[in-house]
């Protein structure tokens, strides 16, 4: 498994790109499941020291959906939302979600199919993959697993953990008008709402590392050690 180095640095207002980021949450995502013996994940100096989603709040988001659960669908949305996926009119791509209905389409980062997940009320009636390209239904499935869309989720953090990581900023040095719109967003994320160029903030909300999802008894190879330089 290949985990990427992010295509933006913290406080650049860039958009990274999805795909990269995709990659890496697969990675994340890999290593947190039961169903994976033995990974072995390939990663530059600069990929593997590249602070991203805090493992508690990676692991609090995951979720798995099964037949005959319960489930409200604006709930459902709503979540996914949250989690980073955008709602488009059809799901064609990894991290967007899509609803007809009691019918939701939503395409895990983590997963090489997308899923329907068609409801009775609030019941899942039944959890089917299907192509992208077609939108006709493939195979039925008895579960799905839904990791985060981005690496990014301030909104799943608490209120004394964003307010400790708002009170670390210190944007003396910056303008006026920098200082109010960094100000106005990030009321904007305490309030839940989304902004443009959230990867700007990266290096605050990001407080994780990719050695925080090995397990204890990972190995560690650093191939030319000494060309390693930080």
């Amino acid at each position: 498994f290949h985990f990427p180095e992010t295509e933006t640095l913290p406080f650049e207002q860039m958009d990274g790109g999805s795909v990269t980021t995709h990659q890496r949450i697969s990675v994340l995502s890999t290593l947190i499941s039961q169903n994976c013996v033995a990974p072995i994940v390939l990663a530059s100096a600069e990929a593997a020291t590249r602070k991203t989603i805090d493992k508690n709040v990676f692991m609090s988001t995951c979720h798995n959906l099964k037949r005959n659960d319960s489930a409200s669908p604006n709930e459902l949305i709503r979540q996914w939302n949250s989690m980073g996926y955008q709602t488009e009119p059809s799901v064609r791509s990894h991290g967007t979600v899509s609803r007809r209905g009691g019918i939701l389409d939503i395409y895990p980062v983590s997963s090489p199919w997308p899923v329907r997940v068609e409801l009775w009320g609030t019941e899942i009636d039944s959890l089917r993959l299907f192509d992208p390209s077609t939108q006709l239904s493939t195979t039925m499935v008895d579960s799905i697993n839904i990791s985060p869309a981005r690496e990014i989720l301030p909104e799943h953090m608490s209120v004394a953990e964003f307010n400790n990581i708002k009170g670390t900023i210190d944007s003396s040095n910056c303008t006026e008008s920098v200082q109010a719109r960094i100000n106005e967003e990030l009321s904007l994320l305490s309030d839940g709402h989304e902004i443009d160029h959230l990867n700007f903030y990266s290096g605050m909300f990001n407080q994780g590392s990719l050695f925080d999802y090995f397990p204890e008894n990972a190995l560690v190879v650093m191939y030319k050690r000494q060309e390693i330089t930080m």
